[in-house]
């Protein structure tokens, strides 16, 4: 296998010098939004800005009920970058497909309309991708709490280094240097045209297409420095009870991954991924949920008996204390919960000390 290859010098980004007679975008931004009236206006203020103008912005408005399309209409009479489509309300996978059958860039990127970018987002990811001739950049994020107006890097922050497909499906099944988001990664188009984007959940989806998109990548390269700001907002990430489409999610993905890392021989790896799916599903769970919901829990169960030293090891103290308990009582809901407690209140008292 080859190595992953740590690169020092940090970005020499472009000055794109852009005919007016060249109209066709480098880049395609896709923005699914959804009642998003009161921040979409600083997400596409923010993306206006980019110091790489050769883009486009597709934004689908996934039948808002409140002025969104009002706000983007704004910045389309002003920027003819800016297409605007509308579509009923089919969640946020569907959206994203159908910008990506009109994009006409040669790269695809995203962003949620609750966050907002550097002005460099779009530079660092092009020359990223450029310079390596990958099929895969990503750059560095920030999270950004509306709450005290505080900036605080993520936990694990991305590095200067260029992996082949086993070494970046390795860091994709941990979670730490390749997390699964879209927004901070620039794909290829050819990659996302041979990939299902529309997968009938909503919940942890994005693991999925990281997932086939890497099937098809041969190189990834990432960069450290940072490109987008997420904005942290708990409550716009709950609903009020654990959908069926969730547990579907579960299974779907617990398959999907298990056939993605034999492909690999990353089997251990395999596992670290599942018990992570497998926690953030049922720390989603409330307590009325477990009655149709048991033979979910008792596969989590399953997951975590079965799980190889390697696997178990990899986990940190806190963790494997809870994973044990998981083990030898049988109990899964109750353990679970209480690491999403420890989790939350870590992530806040970081949060405060970083601010």
């Amino acid at each position: 296998m080859k190595e992953t290859m740590p690169y020092e010098k940090k970005l020499i980004l472009e000055n794109a010098d852009v005919s007016e007679s060249d109209k066709k975008p480098i880049i395609s931004i896709i923005v699914p939004f959804y009642n998003a009236s009161l921040t979409l206006d600083r997400l596409l203020e923010s993306i206006r800005k980019q110091t790489f103008p050769k883009f486009e912005v597709i934004g689908i408005d996934d039948g808002s009920v409140d002025d969104s399309s009002s706000v983007f209409k704004r910045f389309q009479e002003r920027d003819p970058r800016f297409v605007l489509l509308r579509q009923d309300n089919k969640g946020q996978s569907a959206a994203r497909s159908a910008g990506l059958k009109i994009a006409r860039g040669s790269f695809v990127t995203f962003a949620d309309a609750d966050d907002f970018v550097d002005a460099r987002w779009l530079s660092l990811l092009h020359t990223t991708i450029t310079k390596y001739n990958a099929d895969i950049s990503m750059c560095a994020f920030y999270n950004y709490s509306p709450e005290n107006h505080r900036y605080y890097p993520s936990r694990f922050p991305s590095k200067n280094v260029v992996w082949d497909k086993k070494s970046a499906m390795s860091a994709w099944l941990t979670d730490e240097e390749f997390k699964s988001f879209l927004w901070n990664k620039l794909f290829k188009k050819t990659v996302l045209d041979r990939i299902d984007m529309s997968p009938d959940f909503n919940f942890m989806e994005d693991v999925y297409i990281n997932g086939q998109a890497l099937q098809f990548a041969e190189v990834i390269a990432s960069c450290q420095e940072v490109g987008y700001y997420y904005v942290t907002n708990p409550q716009s990430k709950m609903h009020s009870s654990f959908l069926d489409q969730d547990a579907k999610a579960f299974y779907f993905l617990t398959d999907f991954i298990k056939v993605a890392s034999s492909e690999q021989n990353l089997q251990d790896f395999g596992q670290i991924r599942t018990i992570k799916i497998a926690m953030a599903t049922v720390e989603r769970m409330k307590k009325n949920d477990l009655p149709k919901n048991k033979k979910l829990i008792f596969e989590v169960y399953k997951q975590v008996k079965s799980l190889s030293p390697v696997a178990f090891n990899y986990f940190k103290g806190p963790t494997q204390f809870f994973l044990f308990w998981i083990k030898l009582t049988g109990e899964v809901f109750l353990p679970l919960k209480l690491r999403r407690k420890i989790v939350v209140f870590r992530d806040y008292f970081v949060a405060r000390r970083i601010g």
